[in-house]
């Protein structure tokens, strides 16, 4: 690449540097993985709450956490489970994209699932088919309460990370 070797290093922030001899290596390492986070919403002790991603470009799922400012104790009567959907780009589509096996898995369930704790990411389990996403697909994100949570969770977010392909 002409000319590109000429050039300062410059800081982008988040640890991300780049430096006239690995311009090329930092480019593609920083392109690699596409994050989406959603502003902060509260997931409700009783329903659900749900958040919309639309995927700026083609790629593969590779990964979920879901989080929030409280902590949710793990319950086998009073749960979160978690589903991600991929919803195609009208909207329509009902392609689940996490785990549903075995028993309890993406849910806040004593037996099988993992309690909340204050602002630390909980990575969920994907599916093993059905990761691939087109440009403007939708992916819904949703967190379905059983029973009644013993508090909300304020400030729920959750983080795709996708692999463009």
């Amino acid at each position: 690449m002409p000319g590109l070797k000429s050039i300062p290093r410059t800081e982008f922030g988040d640890g991300f540097s780049l430096a006239p001899g690995d311009l090329h290596a930092n480019l593609l390492h920083a392109l690699s993985r596409e994050a989406q986070p959603f502003a902060p919403t509260t997931i409700p002790t009783t329903g659900g709450a749900e958040a919309t991603f639309k995927a700026k470009a083609a790629g593969t799922l590779a990964g979920v956490s879901v989080g929030g400012k409280d902590a949710l104790a793990a319950n086998n009567t009073n749960y979160l489970t978690w589903t991600v959907t991929n919803k195609g780009s009208t909207g329509t589509g009902t392609t689940a994209m996490l785990a549903t096996s075995p028993s309890g898995v993406n849910t806040t369930k004593s037996t099988g699932g993992t309690a909340l704790t204050v602002y630390h990411p909980n990575a969920l389990t994907l599916a093993t088919t059905g990761l691939t996403i087109a440009r403007d697909d939708v992916i819904t994100v949703t967190a379905t309460v059983s029973g009644t949570l013993a508090n909300t969770v304020s400030q729920a977010w959750a983080e795709l990370e996708i692999t463009p392909s």
